[in-house]
């Protein structure tokens, strides 16, 4: 099935023997569908700020997942599972029902509500009672639709695009608006802006990363915020983390900023603290901070990372057999080690991993 899901011409591999991403994986689909009920999803929210004045014009919703053993899993991760497990349409219509329960609480707590965008899976639009479902949430909170967004990637459009533009002018008539999310990354985005009534284009963070590292996309940016304009759209620059690349947005007259250089995604009550606030201020990147050394053993800086191989032996008090991963160790010593991986895990007592590497000629293993 994933290989069907990757298109023509493709294969993937299924081993008996998993290793800990393949059974981090195997956990999660199993338990995807019991998040919503277990109260395991969380939504976040990233303000969208005016470029000239650093107001909260906007913000997006993003889902997260609080897992019990396997910790805050990144989107990027469940997403996908969810996608292809088909539970996103559930995960999709909690998260705008969360948001129309969040924008009702702000607005009795007499704080400036912003309108807030919500990530619509093209799934979605392919079932029979998506127009009623996005009706009853809006009536049973009581929302001005105005204050929604819809947030819709190229791709949607490009697998489904019947359903897509069928979906686009129902929601427009109920006073949503629709943004293009991603926007620049495929090949036909310029049509899209013809033949449909966007509001909104969001300018992918893959073009802003290379603001003054390379002037061909400086260009590409300039003529998209150009563009824009020329169409009456607004325009939002995604992932923006430095004051040069700020900076070169204002120039431009990039209407709004969403990044790490305002706020990154945060939990309701914060994104309802900085509500209070309404304008933030641009910040340095601080994860250079230096914290004091707390370790009670001398660890030996490697000059080169060692190569080692890395399993997981127990988790929760179960022992498990699973094939190992390849990991880089840059420090050791008898209190630890630090090592670089692929995968994301936690690190909790009742989970174990077991290293394998050589140092010296001597095999060493380090749970």
């Amino acid at each position: 099935y994933r290989a069907k899901a990757n298109g023509k011409n493709s294969y993937q591999i299924y081993s008996s023997s998993l290793n800990i991403n393949s059974f981090k994986q195997f956990y999660l689909e199993r338990d995807l569908k019991k998040s919503i009920e277990s109260d395991q999803l969380v939504v976040y929210f990233q303000p969208r700020v005016d470029s000239g004045t650093g107001k909260i014009v906007s913000a997006e919703a993003l889902v997260r997942w609080e897992h019990p053993v396997w910790g805050l899993v990144s989107p990027v991760e469940f997403i996908p599972l969810a996608e292809e497990t088909g539970y996103i349409i559930e995960i999709g219509d909690w998260v705008l029902d969360q948001v129309c329960q969040n924008i009702t609480k702000w607005k009795q707590q007499n704080l400036e509500v912003v309108p807030i965008s919500v990530n619509i899976s093209a799934q979605r639009f392919l079932r029979s009672d998506w127009k009623g479902k996005l009706g009853t949430i809006l009536e049973n909170n009581n929302i001005n639709p105005s204050l929604i967004e819809i947030e819709i990637t190229e791709t949607t459009m490009i697998k489904h695009e019947e359903a897509v533009k069928l979906a686009i002018k129902y929601i427009k008539s109920l006073g949503v608006k629709i943004a293009l999310d991603d926007f620049g990354t495929g090949y036909s985005s310029i049509t899209y802006l013809k033949d449909y009534p966007i509001d909104t284009i969001k300018i992918d963070q893959s073009f802003i990363k290379h603001i003054a590292k390379t002037n061909n996309v400086e260009t590409i940016i300039k003529s998209l915020i150009f563009l824009a304009k020329g169409l009456n759209m607004n325009v939002v620059a995604e992932g923006v983390e430095t004051i040069e690349q700020l900076s070169f947005l204002r120039q431009q007259e990039c209407k709004e900023i969403q990044g790490y250089i305002f706020s990154k995604p945060v939990p309701e009550k914060t994104f309802r603290n900085l509500l209070k606030k309404m304008v933030l201020k641009p910040t340095f990147n601080s994860d250079t901070a230096t914290f004091p050394n707390r370790r009670r053993y001398y660890r030996i800086n490697l000059l080169f990372p060692l190569s080692s191989q890395m399993t997981l032996t127990s988790i929760l008090g179960n022992s498990v057999e699973l094939g190992s991963t390849e990991v880089l160790i840059e420090d050791i010593g008898p209190g630890g080690i630090r090592f670089l991986s692929t995968i994301h895990l936690p690190v909790r007592p009742d989970i174990i991993y077991q290293f394998k590497t050589t140092i010296m000629g001597d095999n060493v293993t380090l749970s």
